[in-house]
């Protein structure tokens, strides 16, 4: 008890926890209920798109505290464009985070494409049209501890499961898919990412399904994303590329010959490319989020058809086809979480923190206000 009383302590004195509520009364002493500190400790995570910069920032409750969003130019910014203002809005965000007397352990951005994992160095993001690029020197002029880049699947996907644990319903064996501009995935098994070799696995968008005319970003034809993409979904509609999606949701609900086609095409191309996948990998389960999120009930009868006709195990272990818990800051999130945990991992990193910060209290926590 001792021991367990000095640990307590020091997590206290660093911030990491809080004691709140009502004393627990049982056999020996009464407890006292530990929660994880809130605006203590924070972390940013970022996710640049080929027509959005996203950043969140996540306290140690899970809390998003903070958030902004920034368009970048319609024609597509180019890495040196997206990565200034990226670096630009990291640098206002942390210096808020600053001023507000809480510890910014760290940032992570997402970024859709191939990225080394020992350099930093994106080798290709195709959606994006970004080749070669140095990122970390980009971000030399960000506060703080170095910023951490990797896959923004890789990291929504870790979002996905970290929400999936927290809700009591976890997953640890499935195939996250998400779209927007192209379709990018991770594999989760046994509770763990799986990025192959060079942290470059499931590229699910560039899996080739069928003769195609049409040119996908990577340059081959036939790619998944290039029947069930967004842009893909949204012209076979009668619609443009860049066209909102409320448009086509419209046009679903009134049942347009074109875009129910348009959704039953990029269903069944879905299908194929998933059903492979999963006789490669004997999953049980698949969660689809972005924009495949917010279709999923319309795509459901393609998709549903496809894996039926072409899983091998599906007669004996039907595989489910979830929506995604996370619809919001997805990639970001993941990111500031695995900043979060990684230095929770890590005693050694700990330090303390003001008493002004372990005595926060929220407003929603109040029980009473007078105005």
């Amino acid at each position: 008890r001792s021991t367990t009383t000095r640990l307590v302590d020091r997590l206290i004195s660093c911030g990491i926890v809080v004691e709140r509520g009502a004393r627990i009364v049982g056999p020996g002493r009464p407890s006292v209920p530990l929660h994880p500190a809130a605006h203590t400790h924070v972390a940013i995570g970022v996710e640049i798109s080929d027509h959005v910069l996203e950043l969140c920032v996540l306290d140690l409750t899970g809390a998003i505290i903070a958030e902004r969003f920034q368009q970048l130019p319609e024609a597509g910014a180019s890495a040196p464009q997206a990565l200034a203002l990226a670096a630009q809005a990291i640098s206002r965000l942390a210096t808020q985070v600053q001023d507000a007397g809480l510890h910014c352990i760290g940032t992570a951005c997402g970024i859709p494409g191939l990225i080394q994992t020992d350099t930093a160095q994106l080798r290709l993001a195709p959606n994006l049209g970004w080749k070669d690029v140095p990122l970390p020197a980009y971000m030399r002029e960000v506060p703080g501890p170095d910023v951490v880049f990797e896959n923004s699947s890789t990291l929504a996907a870790f979002a996905e499961q970290l929400a999936r644990e927290r809700s009591g319903h976890p997953l640890n064996d499935f195939i996250y898919v998400t779209g927007s501009t192209g379709i990018g995935a991770a594999l989760v098994r046994g509770g763990r990412i799986e990025t192959g070799a060079h942290g470059w696995g499931a590229e699910l968008g560039h899996v080739p399904i069928a003769d195609g005319s049409e040119r996908c970003s990577c340059g081959a034809t036939g790619c998944l994303q290039t029947f069930a993409g967004r842009p893909a979904i949204l012209r076979n509609a009668g619609l443009t590329a860049d066209a909102p999606l409320a448009n086509l949701l419209a046009a679903l609900r009134r049942h347009d010959p074109t875009a129910l086609a348009a959704i039953r095409t990029a269903g069944h191309a879905l299908g194929i490319a998933l059903a492979a996948y999963l006789n490669l990998a004997d999953l049980p389960a698949v969660v689809l989020g972005g924009t495949l999120a917010q279709i999923i009930d319309d795509l459901r009868p393609s998709l549903d058809q496809e894996l039926d006709d072409r899983v091998l195990y599906q007669r004996w272990a039907p595989v489910q086809v979830n929506r995604a818990l996370v619809t919001d800051h997805v990639a970001a999130s993941g990111g500031a979480w695995k900043i979060l945990l990684r230095y929770l991992s890590d005693p050694a990193a700990w330090q303390p923190v003001d008493r002004d910060a372990l005595d926060y209290y929220a407003l929603t926590d109040t029980p009473e206000v007078t105005l």
